[in-house]
Formats: C-alpha cells, sequence, structure tokens
C-alpha cells in the first residue's frame, strides 16, 4: 500500500481516473472477509484488541498498521480500497515473487518471530474439534511453542493420552499462569471453558514425567 502510494504521488494524473484499488492475496484469512475487515478490526480497536471471548487477537499491530496505510491511501487518491482473494494460480505474478522470495538465503534472526519460545513435537495429528473437549475434563498435554498475544500467552500443546491422543490444541492464558507451563513438559490439566478456537485451563495442574509414558 505504501508502494501505491508513492506511485499515486509521482503519476496522479495518468492514475486519477481509476475508480478502485484491489490489493489481491492468496492466503484466505488475509481478505476484506476475514481479519482485514475495516468494521473487524474497528471492533477489535474498540475492545482493546481483543475479540468477543476476550481473546487477544494476534499480530494486531500489524493490522492497526494496514488498517491506518489503507486509509491514507484511500484519503490521499480519494479512491476505496479493498483486499480480496485470489488463489496463486490466478495470481501469476505475487505468486512467482513470493517462490522467488523463498530461495533468498535468510538468518535465524530474520524469520524468528519476537518473544515466540519454539519446540518441536513429539507426536503427529491435526488441531482437534473444539467442541469435542469437555469443560472440567483433564487432560495430559505436552508443550511445543508459547507465543505472547498483547497482554495474554498462546500456548500451543498436544494431547499425550486417551482418545485424543497427538490431537493439537492452544491454551490462551495470562502470565502468571505461563511462568508454570514449561515447554518440553507434560502436565495434567483441567479444561476451565472451551471456545471455538481455543481452551481455558484452572490454575491448578500437575507435572506428569516423561518416564511415565515411556514404560508403556
Amino acid at each position: 500500500m505504501e508502494e501505491v502510494l508513492i506511485l499515486f504521488a509521482l503519476q496522479y494524473d495518468a492514475l486519477k481516473n481509476v475508480n478502485a484499488i484491489i490489493i489481491t492475496t492468496d492466503r484466505y484469512s488475509l481478505n476484506d472477509n476475514e481479519i482485514t475487515s475495516p468494521f473487524r478490526i474497528k471492533d477489535w480497536r474498540r475492545n482493546n484488541w481483543h475479540n468477543y471471548e476476550g481473546k487477544a487477537i494476534k499480530n494486531s499491530d500489524l493490522l492497526e498498521k494496514l488498517d491506518k496505510t489503507r486509509k491514507k491511501l484511500s484519503d490521499k487518491t480519494y479512491h476505496s480500497v479493498r483486499i480480496e482473494f485470489l488463489p496463486s494460480k490466478f495470481n501469476k505474478v505475487a505468486d512467482k515473487l513470493s517462490k522467488k522470495g523463498k530461495k533468498k538465503a535468510l538468518t535465524s534472526e530474520a524469520i524468528s518471530l519476537k518473544g515466540v519460545k519454539q519446540g518441536k513435537r513429539k507426536l503427529e495429528g491435526e488441531e482437534i474439534n473444539y467442541s469435542l473437549l469437555k469443560v472440567k475434563e483433564a487432560y495430559d498435554i505436552h508443550i511445543y511453542k508459547k507465543e505472547p498475544v498483547r497482554d495474554q500467552w498462546e500456548i500451543s500443546v498436544e494431547i499425550f493420552q486417551g482418545e485424543f491422543l497427538g490431537k493439537k490444541l492452544k491454551i490462551f492464558t495470562d502470565i502468571s499462569l505461563e511462568k508454570k507451563l514449561h515447554r518440553h513438559h507434560i502436565y495434567k490439566v483441567r479444561i476451565k471453558d472451551v471456545h471455538k478456537h481455543h481452551v481455558i485451563i484452572n490454575k491448578t495442574l500437575k507435572e506428569v514425567k516423561l518416564s511415565v509414558y515411556e514404560k508403556d
């Protein structure tokens, strides 16, 4: 969007008859029907960047910057600005640039996310259907990733026993509980609340030694 602003500044007379500015992406979640919707961003901003479940919105700083740049572009050019989804097979230019970028050597510092603590999974499995989880039920979970999201933490875990063995799920918690949950450790936790894409757990938890599973 910033490049388009520069382009209009340099060639306004040639572009002044443009009716709309449409930015295409092959990532469905980034189109204006999803997380980049100006109406949704407005609601999140009003709610201090939390959704209706009280869950902190990831990458809120980037969404804030995107929304402000989009408004600036719209104000400067007097045109509407939209972000639309377009599969990569219909967006050859962007797809080519993306593949070119992947070939460039990047340092681990360049691709790492600040504050994210990433580890390896021990099991394999898709993300669980959260509607199958029950409040007050206890599960053994292995922690493999921790990521700060504004005033909360997103803890990525995999279930380590029972019918959901290997399934991934996300736990949202505050910093006090995050400090008790260490990567590569296994804990028995109890579900306090179930949401569409994450769960909340009770603050009382019990660590389970990996040797318990290695004997089985």
